[in-house]
């Protein structure tokens, strides 16, 4: 996943060329210039790929000619050719180091990248976090069923070292002063600072990364296949809530539906 020759940056696509020989001695297959014009369907594909994969070996050894020539004004930032665009704001919350108002932003956006994964999409600023019915979340991919909410009041966004300090009830924790530790994740925290383990999710760099990606759009089910079911099934094993809506809530593409159960009939409220 951290692959440069896979992203296309225009600022570094323009400045390159899939015929120069600059490559030393093992190039990429494919040359622009060689061979017959394709003229079968199966020939173009053929062709496509090749110069797909030639691009992006020249990203890749563009990315290594660039750490070694960092005062180039145009080069751009190791971390965003790999795709990590937020790994600023992770270190700063790794490491205690973040405005509270920027903390609050990238914990809404962290709240919109959960609800994203689920299905869930709506505008504005979350003021507390749906999380799917397991029961219903394979019916109808276009559905959402809420199975529960947690008040954003409650969600807390901190470094490993605050999460042991605020379960432990001290200021110092004994492990993290006897080593050099470094943080490999951060926690958010679904119930307040002080939440026990079961109530906290673990984030790692990529999984942050792709949350607030996920807020802002992407779709990328299958390549974060396996990120999505291990944050959905952190998010359902939270236990009970006194936050459960007593309403049922349905969120269908981009509209938003609340019923009411009322014995054996379900009554539709938003209308």
């Amino acid at each position: 996943k951290l692959d440069p020759g896979r992203r296309a940056i225009r600022s570094i696509d323009d400045r390159l060329s899939d015929i120069d020989s600059s490559f030393g001695l093992f190039p990429p297959p494919y040359r622009a210039s060689s061979g017959p014009t394709p003229t079968t369907t199966t020939a173009q594909k053929a062709e496509a790929l090749e110069h797909k994969l030639r691009w992006r070996a020249a990203r890749r050894w563009s990315f290594f000619e660039a750490l070694t020539d960092s005062g180039d004004a145009g080069t751009v930032h190791p971390s965003r050719r790999v795709g990590l665009r937020h790994i600023a704001d992770f270190t700063a919350v790794a490491t205690d180091d973040l405005p509270e108002r920027r903390k609050l932003e990238i914990r809404r956006s962290l709240v919109r990248g959960l609800e994203a994964i689920q299905g869930i999409h709506r505008s504005g600023q979350p003021g507390e976090l749906y999380v799917a019915n397991p029961a219903f979340l394979a019916r109808n991919a276009d559905t959402t069923v809420v199975g529960r909410k947690i008040s954003l009041g409650k969600i807390r966004l901190m470094s490993v070292g605050a999460a042991w300090r605020h379960q432990s009830g001290t200021e110092t924790t004994d492990v993290r002063n006897a080593i050099d530790w470094i943080d490999r994740f951060v926690v958010l925290s679904l119930d307040g600072d002080a939440a026990p383990p079961g109530r906290r999710l673990e984030l790692m760099l990529h999984e942050f990364e792709f949350l607030l990606s996920a807020a802002k759009g992407l779709r990328s089910e299958q390549f974060f296949a396996a990120e999505i079911r291990r944050l959905f099934r952190q998010l359902i094993n939270q236990g009970p809530s006194e936050e459960d809506p007593e309403q049922l809530i349905v969120f269908s593409g981009l509209s938003r539906h609340t019923f009411m159960v009322d014995g054996e009939m379900i009554l539709r409220t938003d209308s």
